[in-house]
């Protein structure tokens, strides 16, 4: 295929305007006209652009050998939780998950606090939703490697989805004359491991599909595709770092401490003024709900209402109809919002699901940020999943109301994508024309895709009973020595450790009974060698751990 570069002064893309339909009619009528006005009005130098940044990404990229451990770990339905007791009754849906699959990088799974988080993540869920998880470590390879893994699991016993966690090898799409753009164009594709029966080509086999026909199974999806990827957001600290601070906040959400408030916003820029919005549909009994348009007289939509006055709201689901690019949205009031404002923002609501070009387009952000990331990877308490598309014309709108009627039944988001989005693209229309390639073929879900929106059981109801499970371990350096701070609450048997970051004892800095109340731990590094490390305090049934970079 064809392609074109720009090496550009340009710092981002956002897509441009047009204006949309005014509701009943048909999805197909909807998207060809709107993709008819947005080709006239595409900009081909930020185009080339944004093509140029994927084509870095990709060569900072390359494909590595497959790497997969020899064994894979089985968490059969739910179970006494070793710290919390008996589990409460599982999440109940009307489409129950019954199996995940947990897709885990095998170098991040071998640092003692990533393994530590990931467990603890397999033991919400499987509590949390009484459904069985397959934990796979590997790395590198092909799209086609990892697909391979999926659809073994998916063939014995059947799988409903699987969450990536850490990086892992991403397929790609790209048409020589995208109907969205009228030019070339490319994209990272999901659907490619979400699709387990279509047939996908690549002619001119450059590791970027071109093709995709149903062959002899169909053009549906039969799982749904989760990502949390902290190596796509390293503007804003190591991928440990922010692996931890993410899991922190969604075992937060599985142990009940997020209020899932009866309360969703529509929020619909000048372009998508007079369209309908279904994320009412969530909470229909709900007087909570907001639909806010923009106006001419009063426009309350604009950058500064957003950032300052709606991310600042406890909604539970919150839905964008905005152009935007990989790195900001673009209001027609008021200026931009950047990803970077967004990620100060600490925004409030738990769900995204966003209306606007490239918002999930990593790629184009490089490793570094890009604005679906800032939205789940931050220090909000409460912000968890961002559902939003990585190419031109992703426009969840008026095309996802069962998604949001099956939210309603307290399905998990990604059951829900998947109970609307299956027979959805499973339509007879051709794969480049209408609907198709243009709006459905970057779907993205960054954040935990298990999430339900309703209502949250699992380890929630003896959550209040339980002691603590973490302990809090912090450390201040003075010269050459460094002395670590910890509470405890009860008489306990301690054992403070210097780990490596596989886990092994490097040494012991205090081993035995200690009362309850504050206490504090001296060392010197002299006898340890430059590098990082884990502190590790145990108490028995409690556990607290900080990385620690020494440098000498």
């Amino acid at each position: 295929m064809r392609r074109f570069f720009l090496l550009s002064s340009v710092v981002g893309i956002v897509c441009p305007a047009f204006i949309a339909p005014v509701n009943a009619q048909t999805d197909s009528a909807l998207a060809g006209r709107m993709m008819e006005t947005l080709r006239k009005t595409i900009d081909p130098a930020e185009q080339m652009w944004r093509l140029e940044q994927h084509r870095l990404y990709r060569q900072n990229n390359p494909p590595e050998a497959f790497q997969r451990s020899p064994e894979f770990r089985l968490f059969e339905g739910r179970s006494a939780h070793p710290l919390y007791g008996s589990p409460a009754a599982p999440v109940q849906s009307a489409s129950a998950v019954k199996k995940i699959l947990v897709l885990a990088n095998k170098t991040l799974y071998a640092d003692a606090i990533a393994k530590e988080k990931i467990d603890r993540y397999i033991d919400d869920v499987r509590n949390g939703h009484g459904c069985t998880v397959v934990l796979e470590t590997l790395e590198g390879g092909k799209p086609a490697d990892i697909k391979a893994v999926i659809k073994e699991h998916y063939d014995n016993g059947g799988l409903d989805g699987a969450v990536q966690i850490g990086k892992l090898p991403a397929p790609w799409y790209e048409s020589d004359n995208d109907p969205t753009t009228g030019a070339y164009d490319d994209y990272t594709c999901d659907l490619y491991f979400m699709d387990l029966d279509g047939q996908w080509g690549d002619a001119n086999n450059n590791g970027e599909f071109d093709s995709h026909i149903a062959g002899t199974g169909t053009l549906g999806i039969e799982i749904f595709y989760g990502r949390v990827d902290c190596t796509t957001m390293g503007s804003y600290g190591t991928e440990i770092d922010l692996l931890s601070e993410y899991m922190d906040k969604l075992h937060n959400y599985y142990l009940g401490n997020v209020p899932l408030n009866p309360a969703a916003l529509g929020y619909l820029d000048y372009d998508w003024r007079t369209s309908d919005n279904h994320l009412k549909e969530i909470y229909p009994a709900s007087g909570s709900n907001e639909l806010i348009r923009w106006t001419a007289t009063n426009p309350p939509v604009n950058k500064s209402d957003y950032l300052n006055n709606r991310l600042q709201k406890n909604y539970s689901a919150l839905q964008m109809w905005c152009h935007a690019g990989y790195n900001a949205h673009s209001h027609h009031t008021g200026g931009n919002s950047s990803m970077g404002e967004v990620y100060k923002a600490n925004p409030k609501p738990i769900a995204y699901f966003h209306d606007g070009c490239h918002v999930s387009d990593f790629a184009a952000g490089r490793g570094k940020s890009f604005l679906g990331g800032c939205y789940v990877f931050n220090k909000s308490p409460t912000a968890l999943m961002c559902l939003s598309g990585s190419r031109s014309g992703q426009w969840l709108g008026l095309m996802a109301k069962v998604m949001f009627q099956e939210l309603a039944k307290n399905a998990s988001v990604g059951q829900a994508f998947k109970t609307w989005f299956a027979p959805y693209q499973n339509k007879s229309e051709p794969r480049d024309k209408q609907n198709f390639i243009g709006w459905n073929y970057g779907y993205n879900i960054f954040g935990d895709p298990m999430i339900t929106l309703v209502s949250r059981n699992g380890v929630t109801a003896v959550r209040e009973t339980a002691p603590p499970r973490n302990l809090d371990i912090h450390y201040a350096r003075h010269g050459g020595a460094v002395t670590f701070f910890y509470t405890l609450p009860g008489k306990a048997c301690v054992d403070l450790d210097l780990l490596s970051l596989t886990g092994k004892q490097v040494q012991s800095l205090t081993s035995g009974m200690q009362d309850p109340g504050p206490h504090s731990v001296t060392a010197t590094s002299s006898a340890v060698a430059n590098g990082a490390y884990i502190i590790s305090l145990k108490t028995g049934s409690m556990h607290g751990s900080q990385r620690l970079n020494i440098v000498k």
